[in-house]
């Protein structure tokens, strides 16, 4: 990536081509990111710098973005949350050296500061297991709490994690409905396998997408992960995800569904990726060419909004059949039909407080795909 930047001095011509997205894409998904780069090339994919300035705005247009940071974390929280936070801060990564045992005291300390700024700042997201995780992987790689709350706020705002965090989890179902459309182009013997087995990937896919891999791969593997997902969005997920199953799918061929749901549950013990099985070489090579074993099936935008109709579809689909009368009438003189009143609803659809009606969550039914560097992400407002 520092080569890709130096060759703008070069001339004019190299000035273009480095400015391009093809040669920091080439750089970026073949592992060539070094640990130093990565927390400059995070804030810049992510638009960091918007969401900053945005908040220092708020609290006056005074503080610098680590000031910010701490005028947030000083802010009231209720315990209850707090005690909440607490449980899983002691739960994430237990045998990581940063937050491992009293060595590991100030790195919890730290995770505890970037989950409490983030629920003061989106008091209507609040907090979600999955955070936890993901924050984590932030602050081992950036080391600074303040770096990764700025990082995790951005991320919320401009990769729509707002929606899938936030209660209720409004946005989950359709992300595992499109991680399941790739799953079925990109692997359809290990597709068709599950489906006859009566097994669904959704535990899996809710691990993959709330804590964006952290439960499945170590953190040195991860940060090449979380590279490509802040250059591409929401396709290095799925892509990473397919390439996640084609690793397993030889030894998944020969298991039946609870074999396969306590495998999955287990997989970073499984993997056969390099590095993942107490490999290492001094140079990192062996993450670069995990990376590119991940990265093996290509995802294209249009698939993904594809799956976004469909599942919009089925959701649209599910209304109308719980809005229909017995014989297929429709909702007459402001009353919700006998037959249906106690039945559970799909994710995104809910009864209103007078019980006359439905409300639907838009935000569950649509998202954007791309991150902020692909669609001219402007100055957050």
């Amino acid at each position: 990536v520092g080569d890709v930047a130096r060759c703008s001095a070069a001339c004019k011509r190299w000035c273009q081509l480095a400015q391009e997205e093809t040669w920091l894409e080439r750089s970026v998904l073949n592992g060539n990111v070094a640990n130093w780069e990565r927390p400059g090339l995070w804030h810049h994919l992510a638009a960091v710098g918007d969401v900053e300035r945005s908040w220092i705005r708020k609290l006056g247009g005074t503080l610098n973005a680590e000031e910010a940071f701490q005028e947030l974390l000083s802010r009231p929280l209720c315990q209850s949350k707090i005690s909440e936070i607490e449980r899983d801060v002691h739960r994430t990564y237990p045998t990581h050296p940063r937050f491992k045992g009293e060595e590991g005291a100030k790195g919890r300390e730290e995770l505890l500061q970037v989950l409490q700024a983030t629920v003061i700042a989106e008091p209507g997201v609040g907090y979600c297991q999955g955070m936890n995780f993901v924050a984590a992987t932030m602050l081992i790689h950036l080391g600074s709490a303040a770096a990764a709350f700025w990082l995790f706020l951005a991320m919320l705002e401009g990769y729509h994690f707002r929606s899938l965090f936030a209660p209720g989890v409004p946005l989950l179902p359709l992300r595992v409905f499109q991680f399941a459309g790739v799953v079925q182009t990109c692997l359809p013997r290990l597709w068709r396998h599950l489906r006859e087995d009566g097994h669904s990937l959704d535990i899996f896919a809710h691990q993959c997408v709330l804590t964006l891999f952290s439960y499945s791969l170590e953190p040195d593997l991860l940060a090449h992960v979380y590279d490509s997902f802040f250059l591409l969005g929401w396709k290095a997920v799925f892509r990473i995800g397919a390439g996640l199953l084609a690793s397993l799918e030889q030894q998944l061929l020969d298991m039946d569904s609870e074999d396969i749901s306590h495998f999955l549950h287990q997989c970073k013990r499984h993997l056969r990726l390099p590095g993942c099985n107490g490999e290492r070489r001094e140079d990192g090579l062996h993450l670069a060419e995990a990376l590119r074993q991940l990265l093996c099936f290509e995802v294209e935008l249009t698939s993904l909004e594809e799956l976004e109709s469909e599942f919009q579809l089925e959701r649209l689909e599910a209304l109308l059949g719980h809005v229909s009368g017995p014989e297929g009438e429709d909702v007459q003189n402001g009353q919700v039909p006998h037959h249906s009143a106690g039945e559970p609803l799909p994710a995104g659809l809910e009864r209103s407080p007078s019980g006359s009606s439905f409300l639907l969550d838009a935000d569950s039914l649509r998202s954007g795909n791309l991150p902020p560097s692909r669609r001219g992400f402007g100055t957050v407002t």
